[in-house]
């Protein structure tokens, strides 16, 4: 008997036909997002490269911020410099509130030590914004990926020195 021209398929996903097509193509994300600096400082590392994924929170770039951490302990040791002078001038003034109970004072000088007290105060909590300040913008030192995402260019290189709003990479 002759073999015959038709081959027998066991199932149907042998018989089936999978139309292919091809054509280039690029994909543009619809929200790329430029990271920029916020303090000024030189670029210590850019631990990312383009192409990576990065999650929420990653490290994109870090920068060298020692002048500000410098700042910080100085502003660290004026607010206990004038955390001491508020301790004393308190002293003094209770103790001058005293003295005027015993008519040995005169009013206005617990009114003047009152005022240097409130004085004080104000120093404190400028000092106290300041120190707030700097811990803010050390913090900033370490940009991180605002969302999950894919680093799609880098826009500044090691040794190079940033200012705010200077783009550091795209997301």
């Amino acid at each position: 008997m002759p073999s015959s021209p038709f081959r027998y398929a066991s199932n149907l996903s042998q018989l089936a036909v999978y139309p292919e097509s091809a054509a280039p193509a690029q994909v543009v994300s619809l929200s790329d997002s430029m990271i920029a600096a916020q303090v000024d400082a030189p670029v210590l590392e850019i631990p990312v490269r383009v192409g990576d994924s990065v999650k929420a929170g990653a490290v994109l770039v870090k920068l060298a911020c020692k002048k500000i951490e410098l700042e910080r302990t100085r502003l660290s040791a004026e607010q206990q410099s004038i955390q001491a002078r508020l301790k004393l001038s308190e002293w003094e003034l209770k103790q001058r509130e005293t003295l005027v109970k015993q008519n040995i004072m005169p009013v206005e000088e617990v009114q003047k030590k009152d005022s240097e007290r409130t004085g004080i105060n104000s120093d404190l909590a400028a000092r106290r914004a300041q120190l707030e300040e700097a811990n803010r913008q050390i913090a900033a030192c370490a940009v991180t990926a605002p969302f999950a995402g894919v680093v799609t260019e880098r826009k500044i290189a090691v040794g190079q020195y940033v200012a705010p709003g200077t783009a550091l990479v795209l997301l």
